[in-house]
């Protein structure tokens, strides 16, 4: 048994009936049917030191001398939490939960049940050294423990970690049917996580999993699903969180995983794009009781006279929600992106199919986001009012088209198997298709009942307004990369696929463009490709 000092004050912490604390521990030790032995200093052999270190006073905990040799065991009675099910006050574990004939646990259940606890302290400082203690604590003594011990500890310490995060996605849901942006906020008696918190219980619990996955390796789907919940967090840390240490756990054990084990971690990524796009758009339909202001101009975006107080909070709401939606479907795309990049040529087709679902999802999602015209011009108008920045929605539609191109290209370079058995080059074809067809729609105006009105021909083509330069410049580069792809394709293939993208081609030429690239490089495509095939 160590006994701490509080540093900042240099005062020695009493051990006796007068320290209503020490009375607490040594009753959870009497309850365990055990004894504490004589208090002693020691400054560094005990993990209190961390919270000396803070300027907490502590004592410190050592049940080494009376650990068995043959490991602890967990009383698997004793689960509480899962990843899905956070814990709550009310379903705290104790150390009479956990008892079995090994009397021995005893000594390690208040102790770490403890230190999970003091995670969602108030105090920044409390939270991340309590963190760090516990890790350190599993790390070093996990040798000891059995393959039951670990799943309570799993169950009843490290899930319960991750408690205040979940919290806020439960919410998220049930607030989100409720469509009321004031119910938003954080638990009254926990403590949000900031960022670096975030990632420092994330990375320390893939690092405690790689170390020991030998012997937790049945614990790799409730752990990806932790993770997951994290990259769909509302707030920004936990989503980068999430995101980097799924990467590095995948980058670590990827070797080792089975098929069934990869197709887990792609679905649980996939399940998190999947609820986070369902609530978002639930909120969305929130601008949907918000009068349209079809018969503003864009210079009367400024004049908030006629905009109700309600209606300029709600947009707020909605244009930060917006802001947080893009971010997290991004980071589901990169992740995604990036585990196929780094693993490629170990998919499977049933991996690839999974994958292929998500960024099909998400880019077709962003164009829809960003074709909903009397949405953005409820948003713009709101950012014009309240002087935010606007959501970056054509930023998100070229990303995630951008991410869907890579991938099917890596595949049919680099996974030619897979990519013959699904079909790649066809879905790529798809996708460069629409690509195109959506930059021609903001690029080549053709008249119709409007110029019948002014007595114009049919077909005139008018030049580009600023918006659609605008449109058409941010969308150049992706276009650029889309001809490249055509152009790349082998003579077979550009043949068998042209009737699909000719007459798209032809267009482009008719086309105003905003990037002197598109032309330069539309034109190597008649060059190259094109102009043999016509030989023939």
């Amino acid at each position: 048994m160590g006994m701490g000092t509080c540093i900042a004050q240099h005062v020695l912490t009493a051990a006796d009936d007068s320290n209503p604390f020490w009375r607490i521990l040594e009753k959870a030790v009497k309850d365990a049917r055990d004894k504490t032995s004589k208090p002693e200093i020691f400054p560094a052999s005990t993990d209190a030191r961390y919270f000396w270190k803070a300027g907490e006073p502590a004592f410190g905990f050592s049940p080494l001398s009376n650990t068995p040799k043959g490991g602890l065991v967990w009383n698997e009675k004793g689960r509480s939490s899962s990843p899905g099910t956070p814990v709550t006050d009310d379903h705290t574990p104790t150390s009479q939960n956990f008892m079995e004939a090994d009397e021995n646990i005893s000594y390690w259940v208040p102790l770490l049940t403890g230190l999970s606890k003091l995670t969602s302290d108030s105090r920044s400082a409390i939270r991340k050294s309590s963190l760090e203690v516990l890790f350190n604590i599993l790390n070093d003594h996990g040798h000891l423990f059995s393959r039951t011990f670990w799943m309570g500890v799993f169950s009843s310490v490290i899930y319960p970690i991750f408690n205040s995060v979940w919290g806020e996605n439960d919410m998220l849901s049930k607030d989100e049917q409720s469509s009321s942006p004031s119910t938003f906020s954080p638990r009254p008696n926990e403590a949000s996580w900031d960022a670096e918190t975030s990632a420092m219980a994330a990375q320390s619990l893939v690092d405690l999993f790689v170390s020991f996955f030998t012997v937790i390796r049945s614990q790799l789907s409730s752990v990806v699903s932790l993770l997951a919940g994290l990259i769909r967090s509302p707030a920004q840390g936990p989503t980068v969180a999430g995101v980097g240490a799924l990467l590095r756990l995948a980058d670590e054990l990827g070797g080792s995983f089975s098929e069934d084990e990869w197709k887990e971690i792609f679905l649980a990524v996939k399940e998190a794009a999947s609820l986070t796009l369902s609530s978002f758009m639930k909120i969305l339909r929130i601008v949907d009781d918000i009068p349209d202001e079809e018969t503003l101009s864009d210079q009367d975006f400024s004049n908030e006279d006629d905009v109700d107080e309600d209606s300029l909070q709600i947009m707020s709401y909605v244009v930060s929600r917006t802001k947080s939606h893009i971010t997290v479907q991004l980071q589901v795309v990169q992740v995604v992106t990036d585990l196929c990049r780094i693993h490629q040529q170990s998919l499977l087709a049933s991996h690839v199919t999974v994958i292929l679902d998500i960024l099909s999802s998400v880019s077709s999602h962003a164009h829809q986001l960003n074709s909903d015209l009397i949405l953005q011009k409820k948003l713009r108008r709101a950012c014009s009012i309240l002087e935010l920045s606007e959501p970056p929605m054509l930023h998100f539609e070229n990303d995630t088209h951008q991410n869907y191109l890579d991938v099917l290209q890596d595949l049919l370079t680099y996974n030619p198997g897979v990519s013959l058995e699904l079909n790649i080059e066809s879905e790529l074809i798809t996708v460069c298709v629409k690509i195109l067809k959506v930059y021609l729609k903001c690029t080549l105006f053709q008249g119709g009942a409007e110029l019948e009105e002014t007595r114009q021909p049919k077909n005139w083509i008018l030049p580009m307004g600023t918006a659609s330069k605008e449109e058409a410049a941010a969308r150049s580069p992706l276009v650029v990369t889309v001809l490249k792809t055509l152009r790349g394709l082998k003579r077979d293939s550009f043949k068998r696929y042209a009737p699909n993208f000719f007459p798209l081609l032809v267009e482009l030429v008719r086309s105003e463009h905003s990037s002197a690239q598109v032309p330069q490089v539309l034109s190597t495509v008649f060059l190259t490709c094109m102009g043999p095939m016509m030989g023939e």
